[in-house]
């Protein structure tokens, strides 16, 4: 006869054994069959058996090699895996028996039997029988030896007897963690497992509970616990199987997830619920391979019982091959065509958990509904996932640590060590490089492409169309607040940016080290160099293309519209500085409000600058303090060490701008290099000065003169105005009212405080006679041409 082309597991039996039943054994490498009714004939042995009477035959060595011994009071005794409400395993009261089942063996020795044995109630199954095993791992209690592996009719393997060993299950107790009730409460007045919970300002326990309520109470573990009843809306009396005092705890609803921990609950231990490993399920549980655990558990001390303690409850579980190690487990509904690696313990699911591949060591996770298409890489642990639809994402090695609520976490590619991330809702389309670690994100965060090294970030609401480079960490971005309101988004950022507080920030293409900054609102719009970082920014900073190196900078409102070059840094600026564009080296500066519309080049730095600095463009410069109204300038390099007043604008200066002190209303001059080491008062305006202009004292309306070069060292009173002055004019005194006056040679060391010519109202001129002689002309009333001295 044919064994019809299939495997022993893969028979079916429709009626009783007969004496025409066939069975098959193997010898020699060779595998066989008989009917039944040659099990006493054909020069075999057929002897019907106790275990006690078969041990012993077996201790005696007086077995008879190729005889059948059927033993009738097979039952598995065990020690049944159970837990307390800490998890801590329970190891009394354990001893289980099963059903009687008669078992076939075949002696290959007078000391050894085939390790295949045959059953007859399920003949289809292929099992593995040791015959030694007459005493449990755990309570030391009697035993018949042990099935070591049960294959059924749907080719469902374990390392047990899966028919006849049940598992315990209790009911499992959830809380959603981004849903805390209002206030905060405490626990007291202790009396055996009972206590008084109490509340702060603010709880309502009338409209949240009522008798045989759940609350959790997360300053405590184990954290859920009956409520008795409700006396007030801060007072109510609560159970549980733990209880300790505690104060200021948040609090939460309790849910009840139905059947599915594998250890007690804290309340309402007496629901307890037994299952085989296929409970329910058995007619649909299809190649489930559940891996080996009872030698790792003898060899290695792996898990606490020997036995694996796995479930499978309801609908159509098929397909699924499980790793060893693997124990603890519970699956409800639809758990089907998952490949699951080793150390796979202490998981719940409820309700589709399939067509995932997940590493090894993925370990005590709490999912419940519609966890699938996911491959996961090694060391997804610690989860716990509430709600639906986390499916299609492709996770790298070590996520662990997160707990998921309600919503969509989905088409998401996430490279290794996404760890310790708490995320509330609309988490997806996320490609995630490793090392995104300790995040807190609530709310639409997605389709964001992340570098390595992503870490330790608090971000609330709408963070998404971001591509974020290495290292972006210790950053808050929104606050508990305005959860769901702020609009980080559409962001592309370059490496370092990191230990960063900011709202509103969108839209923005950042290069390397833009980090510990603590950034206002409306941040938006900016293209960032690298080493941008340690930053106080103020609100509606955007629009902004800056280069490397602005660092340490506190900067006020309305920074909007600049390109700034490398170097700007260390600069607290105030509102309104916007549309500049700055080169490097800009630092160092305290600017007031309305800094904008400026072009500043390299070396601008340690400056303070007033209100409506706008539209200068500026070369180099430092250490400057500037009033109100710098604007429309245009000045060279090395502006530096000077204190201007308001009104200094519509300027166009060369380098070597420095060291003066100028009052206001400095405009509409043109100046040429080297203006320095001035004192100047207000109205110097309306000028065309050239080079060396310096180490001068001026009065106040300095205005509507031409002078040379190396105009310096002069000390000149109020109203110097329509001069033209030639080159080399120094160490003068000149006092009020020196005007219309044409200099066309050098002056010098000169004091006109006696003059009267120089301060009338008429023009003079100044030249040299042939001797070398400096004279004064002018003309009189009657059109007659005086010269005179100089000082007359």
């Amino acid at each position: 006869m044919i064994l019809s082309g299939k495997t022993i597991g893969q028979l079916s039996l429709s009626t009783g054994i007969t004496s025409n039943s066939l069975f098959a054994i193997e010898q020699s490498g060779f595998t066989f069959h008989i009917p039944y009714s040659g099990l006493s004939t054909g020069g075999g042995t057929y002897e019907v058996v106790t275990y006690d009477e078969l041990y012993s035959l077996y201790t005696g060595g007086t077995l008879v090699p190729g005889g059948y011994y059927l033993i009738t009071d097979f039952q598995t005794c065990y020690d049944q895996p159970n837990y307390d409400n800490t998890k801590t395993p329970i190891t009394t009261g354990n001893y289980k028996t099963g059903t009687t089942e008669p078992i076939l063996l075949l002696a290959v020795s007078t000391t050894g039997f085939s390790p295949t044995v045959y059953s007859t109630l399920h003949p289809q199954d292929k099992i593995s029988y040791d015959i030694t095993w007459n005493n449990t791992e755990i309570t030391n209690s009697f035993a018949k030896g042990r099935i070591t592996e049960r294959i059924d009719n749907f080719n469902n393997r374990t390392d047990y007897d899966n028919r006849s060993i049940l598992f315990k299950r209790y009911r499992g107790y959830s809380y959603e963690e981004n849903s805390p009730l209002g206030g905060l409460v405490g626990i007291s007045g202790l009396t055996g497992t009972t206590g008084v919970l109490y509340g702060d300002t603010g709880t309502t326990f009338n409209s949240n509970f009522g008798s045989g309520s759940i609350v959790s109470i997360q300053n405590l573990n184990p954290s859920f616990f009956e409520v008795i009843s409700v006396v007030s809306d801060s007072l109510a009396i609560i159970s549980g199987v733990t209880i300790n005092e505690t104060s200021n705890s948040p609090y939460y609803f309790g849910n009840d997830d139905g059947i599915m921990s594998y250890y007690q609950p804290n309340v309402r231990q007496d629901q307890v619920f037994e299952y085989t490993t296929f409970g329910d399920a058995i007619d649909g549980a299809v190649n489930n391979y559940i891996g080996n655990q009872a030698n790792l558990f003898i060899e290695q001390g792996t898990g606490d019982f020997l036995l694996a303690n796995n479930v499978f409850l309801d609908g159509a579980i098929r397909n699924n091959t499980i790793g060893n190690g693997s124990y603890n487990n519970t699956f409800n509904d639809d758990c089907d065509n998952n490949q699951i690696g080793d150390s796979f313990y202490n998981n719940s699911t409820n309700d589709d958990f399939d067509g995932n591949i997940i590493g090894e060591n993925f370990n005590n996770n709490y999912i419940t509904s519609n966890f699938n298409n996911n491959r996961i890489g090694s060391d997804f642990e610690f989860n716990i996932l509430l709600g639906g639809s986390f499916y299609r994402n492709n996770i790298g090695n070590d996520f662990r640590d997160n707990v998921y609520t309600n919503g969509d976490f989905q088409n998401n590619e996430i490279g290794n060590q996404f760890n310790n991330n708490k995320i509330y809702n609309d988490f997806y389309n996320n490609d995630i490089g490793n090392g995104y670690n300790g995040n807190e994100s609530y709310s639409q965060f997605y389709r964001n492409l992340i570098g390595n090294g992503y870490n330790n970030n608090t971000i609330y609401s709408q963070f998404y169309e971001n591509n974020i480079g290495h290292v972006f960490g210790n950053n808050t971005i929104g606050t508990n607040l305005t959860i769901g309101t702020n609009n980080f988004s559409g962001n592309r950022i370059g490496n370092n940016f990191s230990s960063n507080t900011c709202d509103g920030f969108n839209f923005n293409a950042i290069g390397d080290n833009f980090q510990s900054n603590p950034i206002g609102n409306d941040f938006q719009y900016n293209t960032i160099g690298g080493n941008f970082y340690q930053n106080n920014i103020g609100g509606n900073f955007y629009q902004n293309n800056i280069g490397n190196d602005f660092v340490n900078n506190t900067i006020g409102d309305n920074f909007q519209y600049n390109t700034i070059g490398d170097n700007f840094q260390s600069n607290p600026i105030g509102n309104n500085f916007q549309s500049n564009t700055i080169g490097d080296i800009f630092q160092s500066n305290t600017i007031g409000n309305d800094f904008q519309y400026n072009t500043i080049g390299i070396n601008f730095q340690s400056n303070t600058i007033g209100g409506n600095f706008y539209q200068n463009n500026i070369g180099s410069g430092v250490n400057n303090t500037i009033g109100d109204n710098f604007q429309y300038n245009t000045i060279g390099d090395f502006f530096q060490y000077n204190t201007i007043g308001d009104n200094f604008n519509t300027n166009t200066i060369g380098i070597n701008f420095q060291t003066n002190t100028i009052g206001d209303n400095f405009q509409g001059n043109t100046i040429g290099y080297g203006f320095g080491a001035n004192t100047i008062g207000d109205n110097f305006q309306s000028n065309t000065i050239g080079d060396n202009f310096q180490s001068n004292t001026i009065g106040d309306i300095f205005q509507g003169n031409t002078i040379g070069d190396n105009f310096n060292t002069n000390t000149i009173g109020d109203i110097f105005q329509s001069n033209t002055i030639g080159d080399i004019f120094y160490q003068n005194t000149i006092v009020n009212d020196f005007q219309w006056n044409t200099i066309k040679y050098i002056v010098q060391s000169t004091d006109f405080s006696l003059s009267t010519h120089v301060y009338a109202d008429y023009n003079c001129e100044i030249f040299r006679r042939s001797d070398g002689t400096l004279r004064l002309s002018y003309y009189d009333s009657s059109d007659a041409l005086n010269i005179t001295n100089i000082t007359a």
